[in-house]
């Protein structure tokens, strides 16, 4: 359970889950962001580069299909994803392009770390992507609304708002809709605004899909300066 934000200048997410995680605060020359340090190497939840560009992995539980190597598109491991685009990518226009060449394979990291189902999101000031390769193939959207959470698929997500669901709970459905109701407001001017904003899909201990499920961390990127914020719960 997770949910993505792009407001003006801020870019940002929740990581919500039920078990450690193991995300650190990580610098590398061009990227910056949270990640799972393993073996010296940054698998990243969410990050940007010095361009502006940021982006955002999401659980996509059922949907997410690897596929095995092509040999007419790049081939990169999901744990991989994020980082390829940003060393290569300085906006989303150029995000776009090169995600319409990209592969995702079910590579493992290690034995102890196996493919995560995920889907992707990509923003800078200028407007914002998802990524989603499922058993229909690969497509890249542009996401005018600038928000995203977990399954179902992103188109799936716009139906929902355009029949006029209501959230109900805090499942990923309900999630899109209350981060969509927020970005109602005024683009965020500030990182605290970014976090107001943010507020409306954190999830307490005990109101997401387990009981076990929370909120452990908020992000907030801004992405013109190259400062990342982040408040952990500790609860």
């Amino acid at each position: 359970m997770c949910t993505a934000i792009s407001s003006g200048r801020f870019f940002g997410r929740t990581l919500d889950v039920e078990t450690e995680w193991g995300g650190e605060i990580v610098n590398t020359a061009d990227i910056f962001g949270m990640a799972r340090m393993a073996n010296g190497v940054p698998l990243w939840f969410d990050a940007a580069n010095k361009y502006g560009l940021g982006g955002a992995a999401l659980n996509f539980p059922g949907l997410a299909v690897y596929l095995d190597k092509s040999e007419k598109k790049y081939n990169i491991p999901s744990y991989n994803l994020i980082g390829f685009v940003l060393e290569k990518c300085k906006n989303v226009n150029e995000a776009e392009k090169l995600l319409e060449e990209v592969n995702v394979t079910p590579d493992a990291f290690a034995p102890d770390l196996p493919p995560t189902p995920l889907h992707w999101i990509f923003a800078d000031t200028s407007g914002c992507i998802v990524f989603e390769q499922t058993e229909a193939g690969s497509r890249v959207y542009r996401n005018e609304i600038g928000v995203m959470t977990n399954a179902p698929t992103f188109p799936e997500h716009l139906e929902n708002i355009t029949i006029g669901r209501k959230p109900t709970d805090f499942l990923s459905e309900s999630r899109f809709i209350l981060a969509v109701e927020a970005k109602k407001r005024p683009a965020a001017e500030s990182a605290e605004q970014f976090f107001d904003i943010m507020k409306s899909v954190f999830v307490e201990l005990g109101r997401g899909s387990t009981e076990k499920m929370k909120t452990v961390y908020t992000s907030c990127i801004d992405l013109e300066k190259g400062e990342y914020y982040c408040k952990k719960c500790v609860k």
